[in-house]
């Protein structure tokens, strides 16, 4: 019995550690996991990367018909210009020409030029360096840079030219909204006047 008992023994150590390589899980499925793994990182590489591409190229067309559209009305100012400088240029012609403007600027009469002045919108006439009637170029440049530098807030504004008079008036506060005081309306004053006169 010893004899039929050891290949009964054997044959159940045999057994036994073919269960335990049934219960370990099967290379193949680890393997196929991995395959799989592998394939969606390797399929996903050209999906991002094509994505990228577009984007790329979707910002380049944009930014080609914004220069094309900055181009555009670049070109259209420049023609724009020239046209004004070329009126500009042919207005003056004309008044240099005038037989009323030559006498006015001969014998001085100024109130012969402001009249000339006041028909011709955007006209400055200077005699002897000096200005003596018409546009004056920059004037609300200069009313707002004292402003700024005296801390005024403009709240409300009407801006009028009559003839070649200028009447502008301007509805101020300090920086935190409260009316100027005395001492405040008063130097605003003086320097709006000081910085007027020296532009005259």
């Amino acid at each position: 019995m010893s004899s039929a008992a050891t290949p009964a023994a054997a044959e159940q150590q045999h057994a036994a550690p073919r269960r335990r390589r049934q219960t370990k899980p099967p290379v193949a499925r680890r393997s196929a996991i991995q395959l799989l793994v592998g394939v969606l990182i390797v399929g996903a590489i050209p999906i991002v990367s094509t994505v990228r591409i577009l984007q790329a190229n979707a910002l380049r067309n944009e930014e080609a018909r914004a220069d094309s559209a900055l181009s555009d009305q670049l070109q259209n100012g420049l023609r724009e210009l020239g046209r004004l400088g070329d009126n500009a240029s042919t207005t003056a012609h004309d008044l240099a020409g005038s037989p009323v403007v030559q006498r006015a600027v001969i014998t001085g009469d100024t109130a012969t030029l402001r009249r000339l002045a006041g028909q011709t919108p955007g006209l400055a006439v200077y005699l002897r360096g000096k200005r003596v009637a018409g546009d004056r170029p920059g004037l609300l440049s200069h009313v707002a840079k004292v402003f700024m530098a005296e801390h005024v807030d403009i709240h409300n504004s009407k801006i009028m030219t009559v003839g070649e008079r200028a009447e502008d008036v301007f509805y101020v506060a300090d920086e935190s909204g409260r009316p100027l005081t005395s001492e405040a309306q008063q130097r605003l004053a003086q320097r709006l006047t000081e910085s007027l006169d020296r532009r005259a």
